[in-house]
């Protein structure tokens, strides 16, 4: 990798976007960890990155805790690579008053430079249309209330464009060390983006992409009316989480029919307003080749 100040040591940073299927990345990750340390991979699981990076801000706010991290990590002998999935880092999308998707998200991936320095960073890409109707939806499954057109009244369609966050990661790290990928790679099937995943690294991590845990289901049109209904009644976040997971088991749009939220020809203009820049992020050079998910043990 380009711009290492470390020998042999590596950072590899997967910092979103929200919706790209980061959760089940992070529990493929994790579920591996063993063997991540046989490959002299040290990985921060989220829970931890949660609390020396939160939504970015404590990056600012406490930057040691961060900082001590990677000081570990290029202090221990047993590992050359340090990576971490956190989505989070970019700040929240679609701040009222803010005229990009993510517009935190510059200060944010400078503070993380400057504590963590050079890396291989890998940020996923989504669709507008598709990011703006799954990012309500994990409102409403955080006990959000609000219908679809009174949260949609605070974002600004006009400032959708992802070029913003990736010039910010081109500025920062360089390009030749930003890997950018597309979700529509999904519908290939997760375990073929999981495998797209993993060759985005960098790091043969020795992982089997066929990972039949199903994260984070979005909830169909009947749950989102459950949902908008029960939220108000609910009272502290162990509420909030049982009926999250009551709704993604029984009410989840593998089960009934998916919300209409911008309808067909919002959604079209979106599409059609973005499309050409979206194909041409998530075809730069560098990007992983998309190739099935086919996996035999390597030895550790």
């Amino acid at each position: 990798m380009d711009d290492e100040t470390d020998s042999d040591k590596r950072l590899v940073l997967h910092v979103g976007v929200h919706k790209t299927a980061t959760t089940v990345v992070q529990h493929l990750l994790w579920d591996n960890v063993a063997q991540l340390v046989h490959r002299r991979v040290l990985h921060i699981p989220r829970f931890d990155t949660a609390k020396s990076i939160g939504w970015g801000d404590l990056l600012l706010e406490t930057p040691e805790l961060f900082a001590e991290q990677v000081a570990r990590f290029r202090a221990d002998d047993r590992y050359d690579t340090l990576l971490l999935s956190h989505e989070d880092t970019l700040g929240a999308p679609f701040v009222p008053g803010r005229a990009t998707t993510y517009p935190w998200a510059r200060r944010n991936l400078t503070a993380l430079r400057e504590l963590g320095g050079p890396a291989r960073v890998i940020v996923g890409l989504r669709p507008q249309d598709e990011f703006v109707e799954s990012y309500y939806l994990q409102q409403i499954n955080a006990g959000g209330s609000l219908s679809f057109e009174q949260w949609l009244a605070d974002v600004d369609l006009d400032g959708l464009s992802w070029r913003p966050l990736v010039d910010a990661l081109d500025d920062l790290y360089g390009p030749q060390n930003v890997v950018v990928l597309d979700f529509d790679v999904m519908r290939q099937g997760q375990d073929v983006y999981l495998q797209y995943f993993l060759d985005s690294v960098g790091v043969d991590l020795g992982l089997d992409p066929h990972y039949p845990k199903l994260r984070n289901r979005s909830v169909s049109e009947r749950g989102l009316r459950i949902a908008r209904s029960v939220n108000p009644l609910l009272s502290d976040a162990a509420q909030r989480r049982q009926v999250r997971d009551f709704l993604q088991t029984r009410f989840s749009n593998a089960h009934y029919p998916r919300p209409v939220l911008l309808g067909e020809a919002r959604r079209s203009a979106i599409r059609e307003r973005y499309q050409d820049e979206y194909r041409s992020l998530v075809a730069r050079p560098g990007a992983p080749t998309v190739r099935p998910a086919t996996w035999s043990p390597r030895a550790v």
